[in-house]
């Protein structure tokens, strides 16, 4: 299967996620807006968007709009 290596590669970063403690993600989209997301385990986020951005999460089938300045 042409796409193997690719989903192996996917699930090694899942569970690198999955074990880390921290981690920094700074998104840049082609429209030149940003996102930053900050995690600190176990419940600590930080989720700065770019002004006209919409985030919403889903955390255990409950989704919800993040307020955003």
């Amino acid at each position: 299967m042409a796409y193997a290596g690719t989903f192996g590669a996917l699930r090694k970063c899942e569970a690198a996620l999955k074990k880390a403690t921290s981690w920094h993600v700074l998104m840049r989209m082609a429209d030149g807006k940003s996102l930053t997301l900050d995690y600190a385990a176990p419940h600590r986020w930080r989720i700065v968007p770019a002004p006209g951005i919409t985030v919403y999460m889903d955390m255990a089938g409950r989704v919800m709009q993040l307020p955003a300045a």
